[in-house]
């Protein structure tokens, strides 16, 4: 019985050195795993709404959704990576796309925090592994995936291309560049018609506010504006709903891909300026 217990007792220790072993490992593989990501864009598969989303360990989406657009819904950048006994957590903030229309270029602005966790199998933890896990949720940078104009996309990938959307603003995947020498898609940005200054409010007049406001519109396949976002600080004294109510009524020559007129975000600055003349 005395041996018997010691058995036991032995055994016991050795579950608990293996199991603290274990958790080691995972703490090794995600600190690994976050000076690999931090700081870095990844692109979801299927661009899943909402701020938290919880995959299976073959990368089925579990909790979160529904799917959403890549310009919006797409894109995370990494702030933290932890991992628990069967799970792997990814911390960040969505970053939107849109086209910006002063640059004409593309521009990834910061969004709402996101947690995403995907299922591991329990055991030890493999870096390899879970790169490899990361791949059923996220878009390898090999990948034949939706592209982007080409200032933004070696940033990301590495590569060039551009991006396209249908007419209810999904992605079209599998696009890219040259067109006219592969047959793939070409993309235009949308080009400003009717835009109006917006008028200035008696109180920010008399205040001489003046400053620029960053919008995000949604410019439809008609060249009209069906949303209105505010990004970064606004000016107040009514200059951010001046605004607003003004770009709403703005039209574009439509953003198109291969001619046909598509949906498309992008980013508009609008500016306000009081001007003093001295005779």
């Amino acid at each position: 019985m005395k041996f018997l217990l010691t058995a036991l007792l032995l055994v016991g220790a050795f579950s608990l050195r293996a199991a603290r072993a274990s958790g080691d490992d995972r703490k090794k593989v995600a600190h690994k795993l976050e000076g690999e990501l931090k700081a870095q864009t990844l692109v979801l598969r299927n661009y899943y709404r909402g701020d938290r989303l919880e995959y299976d360990s073959n990368g089925q989406l579990k909790e979160g959704g529904p799917p959403g657009t890549w310009t919006l819904d797409g894109h995370v950048r990494v702030s933290k990576v932890q991992m628990g006994r069967d799970t792997l957590e990814i911390d960040g903030n969505r970053e939107f796309m849109a086209f910006d229309l002063k640059t004409k270029a593309w521009a990834a602005l910061p969004d709402q925090e996101v947690t995403i966790l995907i299922g591991t199998p329990d055991g030890e933890a493999d870096i390899a592994a879970e790169r490899k896990l990361l791949l059923k949720v996220f878009l390898s940078r090999d990948e034949e995936t939706p592209c982007l104009i080409p200032s933004y996309w070696p940033r990301m990938y590495g590569r060039v291309g551009c991006v396209s959307t249908n007419t209810e603003g999904q992605p079209s995947p599998g696009e890219g560049e040259n067109a006219s020498t592969n047959g793939k898609a070409i993309v235009t940005p949308p080009v400003g018609q009717e835009n109006p200054e917006p008028p200035y409010t008696p109180e920010a007049r008399r205040e001489r506010i003046s400053g620029e406001l960053t919008l995000q519109v949604v410019v439809s396949p008609q060249g009209t504006v069906v949303d209105v976002l505010e990004k970064g600080p606004g000016l107040g004294d009514g200059l951010d709903q001046s605004a607003i109510r003004t770009v709403r009524n703005w039209t574009f020559k439509p953003a198109t891909r291969n001619g046909a007129p598509i949906q498309i975000s992008a980013i508009v600055y609008v500016t306000f300026r009081l001007f003093s003349y001295h005779r």
